[in-house]
């Protein structure tokens, strides 16, 4: 009796211990982030049935429709918006933020640690 007893918790054992092991595995690839985003946070639409998708179509709808006296736009609504790009810096790796200095220059910080002062 005891010897059966003690094949049966080695048994739990190893089937406990398999399953943790694949639990960590998973965690450290980054499955429970991807879970979570995917299904939590962000479910693809083409995962809802037809008629959800519909439902949701007719709420984004309504809602434009209730919003559209209080200047709010549609995204087919919207003025296009005129402005030009100026290139003030170049060969920068990755630049993080931008703080403009009161005599006009820019103060840039870079993702590897660097702060750069730009123009002058």
């Amino acid at each position: 009796m005891r010897k059966i007893a003690s094949s049966k918790a080695k048994k739990m054992l190893i089937i406990i211990f398999i399953f943790s092991s694949v639990l960590v595995a998973a965690w450290q690839l980054g499955a429970g982030d991807y879970f979570m985003a995917r299904l939590i946070f962000a479910p693809d639409r083409e995962d809802l049935g037809e008629q959800r998708q519909e439902e949701i179509r007719k709420d984004r709808d309504e809602e434009i429709t209730r919003h559209e006296g209080e200047g709010r736009y549609s995204s087919e609504q919207i003025p296009p918006l005129d402005y030009t790009v100026t290139v003030v810096a170049e060969e920068l790796e990755i630049p993080w933020e931008i703080l403009p200095l009161p005599d006009g220059r820019l103060l840039v910080t870079e993702r590897p640690g660097r702060v750069t002062i730009v123009g002058g």
